[in-house]
């Protein structure tokens, strides 16, 4: 069995759309499909890592299953096995807010919380983390657009006109 062959297997035994294994990997939504076909980049140590983020296991554990050490099954157990341990414990959410630290706005956190309600469950920690990047830009940007123009390290250069 082909690397493509075998990742599509394992992500329609997760009932995953490309769509979802992509966010919960962190990959472009245009990027899983080239995988499935057979595209080399699935080699990668990046994609692989991207991939055992997505389903939940460590890389050593998609390696395996990806070179064909490991079957089907046994790797369905590990992600599932993986998915309860990692409920019990502390959510994808809950480390990237501990990893983000102070770099994130209590109303940031509590936007992405907001939209975490509506995500399918597993994302990894990365998707969490991008979120609070992207809405904490977007915070800063609005507080920059309702603050007034400062004169200040401005310089305008003028046309000379002949």
């Amino acid at each position: 069995m082909t690397l493509a062959v075998r990742l599509r297997a394992l992500r329609k035994a997760m009932q995953l759309t490309q769509e979802e294994l992509a966010e919960r990997a962190g990959l472009r939504r245009t990027e899983l499909p080239r995988l499935e076909r057979g595209s080399n980049k699935g080699s990668s140590l990046a994609i692989r890592e991207a991939l055992a983020d997505g389903f939940g296991v460590t890389l050593a554990q998609i390696n395996a299953y990806l070179d064909g050490h490991a079957d089907l099954q046994e790797t369905v157990e590990l992600i599932k096995q993986g998915r309860s341990t990692h409920e019990s414990t502390m959510s994808a959410f809950d480390i990237a807010v501990a990893y983000m630290g102070d770099a994130v706005s209590p109303e940031a956190v509590a936007r992405v919380r907001a939209w975490a309600r509506d995500q399918p469950i597993g994302l990894p920690p990365r998707a969490y983390g991008e979120k609070l990047i992207e809405v904490q830009r977007e915070l800063l940007g609005q507080l920059g657009e309702s603050q007034p123009a400062s004169s200040t390290g401005t310089h305008v250069r003028k046309k000379k006109i002949t």
